[in-house]
């Protein structure tokens, strides 16, 4: 039996659709879910005031600030992807232009402020972080993949026996049977296809992204970079990336779209084999 929700939810819509012969476990299951990504959406909002966001963009240099776990958790993940991409994925770097663009009010206090840095940071214990000034985060996608990956958590600790989760493109199903998978088509949103490789989704998540400024956790833009002689060398207009978490997947898919079209090469490569991953471009 199929039982599906929708809510909007992390500023997208947030869409629950669970394989479960138990409509009362279903039920209760996906309430739960709800509540777990609508508490991380509360926590990591970078336009409310009074999430952990916006205590952090109004830190001073020596401030300790205890955190939510889950907060504390993505923290810890997004200062990992920003040293595996050197930078390519930096929240840090995001936040600090998007608030000085007036896009992210929740953390405007940051600015005229000294910020902190990631060498900064300090954990002085499991859930309380030491900062070396104002710490103006954009969390964007990777709390959308957190998100997606704790809903699943807790559909799977109800018992339910196959789910998909999916929050505006951040995917993750698990199951016995897999879940058809269609991707939206960057140069027309509103169109799906078939992607060639991609039959279903199962035990696996799934993220896109598609490149230009208007990404918030990905902020070296430009549509092309320099080539042989100078010639510039074209870079993918998309990308999807398939790993065991959705965290992963979603903050891959920024370090992907900053190199060339073509196989990933070096120290990318070598990451996404790490992480069992596997790129689309478009």
């Amino acid at each position: 039996m199929l039982h599906q929700r929708a809510r909007p939810l992390l500023g997208t819509l947030v869409m629950l659709r669970l394989r479960d012969e138990n409509p009362a476990r279903a039920e209760q299951a996906m309430a739960q879910a709800f509540e777990a990504v609508a508490l991380i959406d509360r926590l990591m909002s970078a336009h409310q005031p009074g999430s952990d966001l916006h205590r952090l963009a109004g830190a001073r240099a020596g401030d300790l600030v205890e955190l939510h776990p889950h907060t504390a958790r993505v923290l810890v993940l997004a200062h990992y992807w920003q040293r595996q991409s050197a930078g390519a994925f930096d929240p840090l770097q995001a936040g600090a232009e998007l608030a000085r663009s007036g896009l992210r009010p929740a953390l405007v206090p940051a600015l005229g402020q000294a910020l902190a840095s990631w060498s900064g940071l300090s954990w002085e214990a499991p859930h309380t972080v030491r900062l070396d000034g104002a710490l103006p985060l954009d969390l964007g996608g990777i709390a959308k993949g957190y998100a997606v990956d704790c809903a699943l958590t807790v559909l799977r600790q109800h018992g339910v026996p196959g789910a998909l989760v999916n929050a505006g493109g951040d995917l993750r199903a698990y199951g016995p049977t897999p879940w058809p998978i269609e991707l939206r088509l960057p140069e027309a949103p509103t169109r799906t296809r078939r992607q060639p490789g991609l039959r279903g989704l199962r035990g696996a998540a799934l993220a896109s992204s598609v490149s230009g400024p208007q990404r918030a956790d990905w902020v070296r833009t430009g549509r092309t970079r320099p080539g042989i002689r100078g010639r510039p060398v074209l870079q993918p207009k998309a990308c999807t990336v398939m790993a065991p978490d959705c965290v992963s997947a979603d903050a891959l898919t920024k370090w992907v779209l900053q190199c060339p079209a073509g196989a990933p090469q070096g120290r990318l490569a070598r990451v996404l084999r790490a992480h069992r991953a596997r790129v689309w471009l478009a």
